[in-house]
């Protein structure tokens, strides 16, 4: 009875310092998937987006979502889950899921899928794509999941000076049958990003920003409608909330409040084969505030 006692013991410790060792690997993994995706992103962002230069007077006098605490380096792409892609309450990228645009989502990117993506948000309703009359954002994100729940870590590149953000999102996987999703996050945890514009009041206050958010399905005969809504401090205090619907099967539509205006677009998806492990790429068209033309893409595997 003792040796069985103690063969139990050795088992007991053995499977929690497996547990503990498979955690430490995929922090590992997190940490040398961003590392490798934000170099690949860096090359890609100096020859596609058009980041704006700090310091560059002109384009702050001209950005029309500089203002004190306005956060304009977060008022377009988030970097967070479901920004320019949809994802389903397992973690999987989804062709039906919850997508928007500067605003989270309860659903949690997940299952060790990378995405990457970028854009332009012009300063007026004509497209542009140059440092002065338009800002750029260049992101790359991981998902894992570990147990039930899912986790996602994103860098998101605001400047050709490589000023950037780190985001982190974590969701607990409910059952398939529920309709409700939650999860809670932060935008910019190292709070560098700026909340203001450069040369503008109050810009040096930290733009850390945490925030909760719910998620509902409700089904239709053609495709779920999700909404989402969510609260939390500075970038998010003053609440956000979006829907976004699949009308087609590459199509899905979004509107959003991001707590300062109405934002809505049409996002595009694509790929290869029918299974979640299969590359796609995404294409984004919209209006921020009803009025600033905005493009974007992404790919993920």
């Amino acid at each position: 009875m003792v040796a069985l006692n103690r063969t139990r013991s050795r088992e007991s410790m053995q499977a929690r310092g497996n547990g503990s060792l498979n955690f430490i690997i995929a922090a590992l993994r997190i940490r040398r998937g961003l590392l490798s995706f934000g170099w690949l992103g860096l090359r890609i962002m100096f020859l596609v987006v058009p980041l704006h230069a700090s310091g560059q007077s002109a384009t702050v006098k001209k950005n029309p979502f500089a203002g004190t605490d306005k956060f304009p380096e977060f008022r377009d792409f988030s970097a967070l889950s479901g920004s320019t892609y949809g994802v389903d309450s397992d973690g999987f990228t989804s062709l039906s899921g919850p997508t928007a645009f500067s605003t989270p989502i309860a659903h949690v990117l997940g299952r060790g899928q990378f995405r990457i993506g970028g854009g332009a948000t012009s300063f007026s309703s004509s497209p542009a794509v140059n440092q002065t009359d338009s800002d750029g954002t260049f992101f790359a994100t991981y998902g894992h999941t570990i147990g039930r729940v899912n986790a996602a870590v994103s860098i998101m590149v605001l400047s050709q000076d490589l000023n950037f953000a780190l985001n982190g999102q974590v969701q607990y996987v409910p059952s398939r049958s529920s309709r409700w999703v939650a999860s809670a996050g932060v935008q910019d945890w190292r709070g560098h990003g700026g909340s203001s514009g450069d040369q503008v009041a109050g810009d040096n206050r930290t733009s850390t920003s945490v925030f909760g958010v719910v998620t509902y399905r409700a089904d239709t005969p053609r495709a779920p409608v999700y909404l989402s809504a969510g609260i939390g401090f500075r970038r998010f205090s003053n609440g956000f909330g979006s829907i976004s619907y699949q009308v087609a099967k590459p199509v899905r539509v979004w509107v959003e409040h991001d707590g300062f205006g109405v934002n809505e677009g049409i996002l595009l998806t694509w790929r290869q084969r029918d299974s979640h492990r299969s590359p796609e790429f995404n294409a984004l068209i919209g209006l921020v505030k009803g009025r600033y033309f905005t493009i974007g893409g992404g790919l993920g595997f």
